[in-house]
């Protein structure tokens, strides 16, 4: 893979994590808009396990794009690496 052609799908890349993000962030506001004007009495647990799925779900999607820009990465091929990648 070419120089120019990473940096195209490192743009691609970002504009997909921006745009997943953002769709993220539509759904659970609408969750959360829903929460607050509901007779729940238990709210502020509520809010805070939609905060934290949101937060989870935000931080996977930056996770697999960028675990997916390394694997395209023109430089990783250059080095060969003997050892095991752990991704966590």
């Amino acid at each position: 893979m070419s120089e120019k052609e990473f940096n195209e799908l490192m743009l691609h890349i970002i504009t997909n994590v921006i745009e997943e993000k953002h769709e993220k962030h539509f759904v659970y506001n609408r969750i959360f808009r829903k929460l607050i004007i509901s007779k729940k009495t238990n709210k502020l647990k509520l809010a805070k396990y939609i905060l934290g799925r949101l937060l989870r779900e935000s931080y996977r999607i930056f996770f697999n794009a960028q675990i997916n820009a390394t694997q395209h990465c023109p430089h990783k091929k250059k080095t060969k690496e003997s050892g095991k990648i752990v991704y966590h």
